[in-house]
């Protein structure tokens, strides 16, 4: 059955998902909302609507440009871009006495 996108529901996706669309094809995304669940941020993208689930780090807001390629995913703002996937992380050992 063919829906009209207009009238679909939307539902939350992963970077994978988004991209397995056009694979090998950097794809831009709106951001129109952000809401914080615990640990990360739900970014609402159109056209879509779709939603994007990021750290809660991530420098993002509304109105900012969401850049996807295989390898990352970048935003785009008015003062920069900034990379939030894939998230950095590194564990450290500290001697304790």
């Amino acid at each position: 059955m063919n829906v009209p996108s207009e009238i679909r529901p939307a539902i939350p996706v992963t970077r994978s998902e988004i991209l397995s669309v056009m694979p090998g094809v950097m794809q831009c995304w709106m951001v129109t909302s952000v809401n914080w669940k615990g640990h990360y941020k739900r970014l609402r993208l159109e056209p879509g609507p779709r939603y994007l689930d990021v750290p809660l780090s991530a420098c993002v807001s509304d109105g900012d440009r969401v850049e996807l390629s295989d390898d990352k995913v970048v935003v785009a703002a008015k003062h920069g871009t900034t990379i939030i996937l894939p998230v950095y992380a590194v564990r450290e050992t500290i001697p304790n006495g």
